[in-house]
C-alpha cells in the first residue's frame, strides 16, 4: 500500500493543527494498523515530506539529516515517519518511506490556493 493522503497546505495546517494531526498522523497509524491486521505480509510505503527536515544544514538532504519540523504540517509528517519506523523496529512490519518530490507539494499548494481564491470570488 502506498500512502499519499495528507493535508499538505501549510496555512491550513497552521489554522487547524489538531485536524492536521488527526488526518496526517492518526490517518497513517490507522492505515498501517488496518493493513497489518488484514494483510500482515503486505508492504506499507509512507510518502514523506522534505518539510520534516526543516531548513537543510547541507545538500543533498539525506535521511541522516536531523528532523527539524517547523510547522504543524511538517510535525505531523515527521511524527508519521517516526511511527512507521517504530512499527518496523518493534513489530517487524514491512515498511518503506519515500520522500516527496518538492514540486508536487508546490503544485498541491498552488491548486489549493487557486481553489480558495475561486471560492472567495477573487
Amino acid at each position: 500500500m502506498i500512502h499519499l493522503a495528507a493535508i499538505t497546505f501549510v496555512p491550513e495546517a497552521m489554522e487547524n493543527p489538531g485536524r492536521v494531526m488527526e488526518i496526517n498522523l492518526n490517518g497513517s497509524i490507522n492505515l498501517m494498523t488496518a493493513l497489518q491486521q488484514r494483510k500482515p505480509e503486505a508492504r506499507f510505503v509512507l510518502v514523506g515530506s522534505s518539510e520534516s527536515y526543516g531548513v537543510p544544514q547541507s545538500l543533498p538532504v539525506t535521511e541522516a539529516h536531523p528532523m527539524q519540523a517547523a510547522n504543524p504540517y511538517a510535525i505531523s509528517k515527521a511524527a508519521a515517519d517516526l511511527y512507521v519506523a517504530y512499527l518496523h523496529k518493534t513489530a517487524g512490519a514491512d515498511v518503506g518511506w519515500q520522500p516527496s518530490i518538492p514540486f508536487a507539494g508546490l503544485l498541491d499548494s498552488l491548486l489549493t490556493y487557486w481553489r480558495s481564491e475561486i471560492e472567495k470570488g477573487s
